[in-house]
């Protein structure tokens, strides 16, 4: 299943008590202070209730925090849906990480993730 493009990224949730994806580019990746959007698509494939939640991390160029965002999608369902949200870099902002999870979700639960993005706004 994608949203956009080929592939998408499917999360099989194997424990219960919820899910969680992330990127492993430590600290993050380059970014800067200012006006952004934050985002992602995301579908239900099996099992519900189910949710997804973006956190953002921006980070200084010593890579710890100096502001975290989130945005999700508080009920998916079989059909692709979207979270969006406008934020801004906070000064001194040198990265930026991001990871996907929810408390929801048990085992045999499917869920997909697309176009994930931090983007100048």
């Amino acid at each position: 299943a994608a949203h956009s493009g080929t592939h998408s990224l499917r999360v099989d949730v194997t424990a219960p008590w919820g899910w969680g994806v992330q990127l492993d580019n430590a600290p993050g990746f380059a970014a800067a202070a200012g006006p952004k959007t934050i985002g992602f698509w995301a579908l239900a494939g099996a099992g519900s209730p189910l949710a997804a939640t973006m956190t953002v991390h921006w980070r200084n160029s010593s890579g710890v925090d100096v502001q975290v965002d989130t945005v999700g999608i508080a009920s998916l369902s079989a059909s692709w849906q979207q979270a969006t949200a406008n934020v801004t870099a906070p000064a001194g902002t040198a990265k930026v990480s991001i990871e996907v999870s929810n408390s929801k979700g048990v085992p045999g639960n499917v869920i997909y993730l697309d176009d994930l993005m931090v983007a100048n706004a």
